[in-house]
Order: C-alpha cells, then sequence, then structure tokens
C-alpha cells in the first residue's frame, strides 16, 4: 500500500508515527506527505533524523507559496480542475485556509483584511493542485489521511485524491468523549457515521448500544466534556475590569527576553513564504496585553447590558452562541454564515413574538472582537448578550430553543431535550428534523422555527442510534492532549504509542470495511 499523509503544524509527528504504525500493520511501500508551517516541521526534523530520505516524496507549503509568488495562475488549467469537480470545490479550497482569506492578525484578533489579493490566491491555489498532483504521480497512494483540512495544501490533497478516486480519510474531533471521527470528505456529516447511523436506525443492536446509552446518562448528569473543551473565560468577570496587569510586569518582562530570543531565530530560520509563521513578539503582545486590555474594555461597555439566568427566569428565548473565529465550523462547514451579525439579525427577527434571542461569546474569543461587535448585536431589537464568563449548559437547560450554525453546544442541546436549529453542516443534523431542524432556505426561516418549537419531539432512540454510530465508527484516542501534546481536558491518560496504534488499526479498518460499505 502506498500512502500520502497531509498534516498541518505540529499533527507532522503523529502523522510520521502513524505511518510507521501502519507499516507494522501492513506492507507501506511508498509514503508521502504535505507539510505546513516551517516552525513546527523544522522542530520534527531535529527529533527525527533521517526523515526526509529518498523514499519519502514531501510537498512544504511554503516552497509552494514561493513557486506561486513568482508567477501567475493558468486560467485554462483552473477551468479545467472546476469542470472536472463539483460546484464550489476551489473557492471551498481557498476558504478553508484562514491565512488566505483573512488578514495576517487572524490568529489574534477577527481581521477581515486578507492578506492575500485576488490574483495572489489564485496563483497559490494554481500552484497548490500543481505541487499536489506531482506528490500523488510520485507516491501513486492508495489512501490519502489529513486532520480537519484548515490549509489550502489538505483541501488540494482532498481535491486531486477525489479526483483520482483515491480513498481519502478525513479525521475530526467528534465532541464525543475523546472519539476522533472519520469522513470521506472534509466536510459534516461524514458518510461512514451516516451508513453505520441507518444500520442502527434499521434495528442494528451491539456492544456501542449500551456505551452510547451510559454516555447519554453521563452527559444528562452533567458531564458532556470532551477532550480539548474550552472553559468559561474568566477575562470578562469583575475580576476582569479590576485587573491592571501590574503584578504581572517582572514577569512579562522576563518572559519578553526569551521572546525576543525566539523571534531573532524564527526571522533568521524561517523559509521566505511561510505565512505560517507569526513570530513571536506580536502573538506574545496580543496575549499579555492588547487582549487581555481589550477584554476589560469591552466588559466595561457591556457590564450594564449584560442579561442573567435570573433576568430570563420564566420568560421564553432562544439561546445562540457564537462560534470562535477562525474556526472550521465556519469555514468548511458552514461558509455561507460567516458574518455572524447577520445571522443573529435574522434569527432575532424571525423568533416568534415575545421570545428574545440571548447571545453568548465564545469562552477562547474574548479580547479578539472590538466593542462595536457586540454593540451591533445590541442594536438588534430582539438581542440580549449573556456574560460570557458564565457556561452554556444553564443557558441551554432554560432556554425554549437554542439556534447555532454548527457548534457542539446544538448537541449538548439534543441530548438535553431541546429544539436545535441548525443552519450550516453539523454531523448531527443525522437526527429527526423533529428534534434538530437545519434550514437550507433562510426565507423559510420563520415557519420553520414556529414548526420545529410546536412540533418538538424528542427521540430517545435515535440519539442513542446516532450516538453508538459516531463511537463505532471513530479512534478513541486523546488527540490534542495526548497526540499533539497540547494542554487540554482529558479524561483518560494513555501511551502515545498506544493512542498511535488504535488511530492506524481504525484508518485500516474504515479504508477496508466502512469506505463505501
Amino acid at each position: 500500500m502506498n500512502a500520502i499523509f497531509v498534516s498541518q503544524s505540529s499533527s507532522i509527528r503523529v502523522f510520521h508515527a502513524l505511518s510507521e504504525s501502519l507499516a507494522r500493520l501492513v506492507s507501506l511501500d511508498r509514503v508521502g506527505y504535505y507539510v505546513s508551517e516551517d516552525k513546527y516541521y523544522q522542530s520534527f526534523l531535529a527529533e527525527t533524523p533521517g526523515f526526509e530520505d529518498a523514499n519519502t516524496a514531501i510537498v512544504k507549503s511554503w516552497e509552494v507559496l514561493r513557486a506561486a509568488e513568482s508567477t501567475t495562475a493558468d486560467p485554462e488549467r483552473l477551468k479545467s480542475w472546476e469542470d472536472r469537480l463539483p460546484p464550489g470545490n476551489l473557492w471551498d479550497a481557498l476558504v478553508s485556509d484562514r491565512r488566505v482569506v483573512l488578514g495576517d492578525r487572524f490568529d489574534a484578533r477577527m481581521d477581515y483584511k486578507p492578506t492575500f489579493a485576488h490574483d495572489e490566491a489564485l496563483a497559490y491555489l494554481d500552484q497548490s493542485l500543481l505541487a499536489m498532483e506531482k506528490l500523488f504521480d510520485e507516491v501513486n497512494p492508495d489512501l490519502v489521511v489529513g486532520f480537519v483540512c484548515s490549509t489550502l495544501g489538505e483541501y488540494a490533497a482532498y481535491l486531486v485524491a477525489q479526483d483520482r478516486g483515491v480513498t481519502y480519510l478525513n479525521l475530526r474531533p467528534t465532541r464525543l468523549a475523546n472519539y476522533m471521527g472519520l469522513g470521506t470528505t472534509p466536510n459534516e456529516p461524514s458518510e461512514i457515521v451516516r451508513d453505520r447511523f441507518n444500520e442502527y436506525a434499521g434495528g442494528l443492536r451491539d456492544e456501542w448500544w449500551g456505551i452510547a446509552e451510559e454516555y447519554l446518562a453521563r452527559t444528562r448528569e452533567g458531564d458532556a466534556r470532551y477532550e480539548g473543551v474550552v472553559l468559561p473565560s474568566r477575562l470578562t468577570t469583575a475580576q476582569a475590569s479590576r485587573t491592571n496587569g501590574k503584578g504581572r510586569s517582572l514577569k512579562r518582562a522576563l518572559r519578553l527576553d526569551r521572546v525576543l530570543r525566539d523571534e531573532i531565530k524564527i526571522r533568521k530560520s524561517a523559509p521566505k513564504g511561510d505565512h505560517g509563521v507569526p513570530g513571536r513578539i506580536l502573538p506574545f503582545l496580543y496575549k499579555n496585553v492588547f487582549n487581555p486590555r481589550l477584554a476589560r474594555r469591552v466588559h466595561k461597555s457591556l457590564r450594564n447590558d449584560y442579561v442573567t439566568l435570573d433576568d430570563m427566569a420564566g420568560k421564553p428565548y432562544a439561546f445562540f452562541p457564537l462560534h470562535m473565529e477562525p474556526e472550521a465550523t465556519l469555514l468548511i462547514y458552514s461558509r455561507a454564515y460567516m458574518n455572524q451579525i447577520e445571522v443573529v439579525r435574522n434569527i432575532a427577527y424571525n423568533l416568534p413574538v415575545g421570545m428574545q434571542l440571548v447571545v453568548k461569546e465564545h469562552p477562547v474569543a474574548l479580547g479578539k472582537r472590538s466593542p462595536s461587535f457586540y454593540q451591533k448585536l445590541l442594536d438588534v431589537m430582539n438581542v440580549k448578550i449573556a456574560d460570557p464568563s458564565t457556561a452554556a449548559r444553564p443557558w441551554v437547560e432554560g432556554a425554549t430553543m437554542v439556534a447555532n450554525i454548527s457548534g457542539s453546544v446544538g448537541l449538548e442541546a439534543a441530548i438535553l431535550g431541546r429544539p436545535v436549529l441548525t443552519l450550516g453542516n453539523t454531523p448531527y443534523e443525522l437526527l429527526p428534523s423533529g428534534m434538530v431542524r437545519k434550514v437550507t432556505e433562510l426565507p423559510r426561516l420563520s415557519s420553520e422555527i414556529h414548526s420545529l418549537i410546536s412540533e418538538y419531539r424528542k427521540d430517545e432512540d435515535a440519539l442513542m442510534c446516532y450516538v453508538a454510530a459516531v463511537m463505532s465508527r471513530s479512534a478513541p484516542v486523546n488527540w490534542y492532549t495526548n497526540l499533539l501534546g497540547r494542554s487540554a481536558y482529558s479524561a483518560e491518560t494513555r501511551d502515545f504509542g498506544e493512542d498511535v496504534d488504535i488511530l492506524a488499526r481504525t484508518v485500516l479498518k474504515a479504508k477496508s470495511d466502512w469506505v463505501n460499505a
């Protein structure tokens, strides 16, 4: 078997380990990689001498970008791609990469001014497809594996695999405990899960049915945490408004010295054209100075406008949790709804009269949006803003309906017995429309909301089918904490190699048994 692994930043370490694990299970003759963000790649090379041997084909995002900077796109070649692929795929590839369609501060602030001009973006797209075709020619893969698909190169790998009929598997978090799911496209819902869901809906019962029952009971008792869950932020509480940062000045100064040394090292070593390397100074300043200061400004301007659970007690309201930006759920699963202010306006003005819309900020977004963003929300006549330091669950439990674009709060709401309205693509849209209503035509929003609320019917069997389908077609691994080494919530601890082996066996199972089953 030949395989290509398309990685983003630090996941190169995981995919290299995955290839070695697969090689112990099957004959893996030829391997290729797409890698992004040179700073992670150089660290990986230092840990993995001999990686760039003669039998490993590699596409590096910064080299592709460098080639794009010295040329222009070939319109006929791009048209040929568009003619061979379903409509929208090429723009999907560009929009999926936040570094292309957003500004250079995307990781620190909402920055909508693109880094690339239109012609530059098309040249980058053209060169990415060319580089990926060359990689496929070299490797002749039977299998392509990626994660979420949030860079142009990763999406190009999916497009070439689609064009050539090569099995493509996209890893993505399921938001159910620590299970990592698999799909045959970068989008939701996964066809692999859909097929299994239909089998359970048709009467299949196995050991996963009992596991699903236990999960639903645990979630309703109050433990819906999944690996990587973000806790409510403290930046917007009264504590934030009192914090002036003076007590941390010395610590910041000491850290800044290290940051400056790292910045010099990055500037010397980072290749030209690696737009994934933001340096160290600006991220440090945003995290420790600019964003906390902005969060305090926002809190000061909104503290008299926040609505509390007590304020809404006994009143009908719909609950809308904002998405973090940039986020795959918007750029990939729901790019028609990237303007969340207009999404909120549409929902608020289509609710039953007398029902208000309570909007809550994403915990990670504090200090990244300007006060004017929230003021525009408050300018919508029917909108209230919840204190972001409160948890989402109590708001879900008290809501008449939960509306969201494509976030995981919608799934928790469905489990807790609340009608759920979705706009974008979600994995849980497989649930009956009497529980989860996906609206695809905005002119029908009002009638769909009224119908969902009046005709809501909780279907426990459907929930069991969904959870069992997801878990039985997933890999129970700690992707973020164990494999990527990030600091986040994790329910259990396992050895790195053990998790990689579980992932390898799941990938092989998906390729041999689950794809086109």
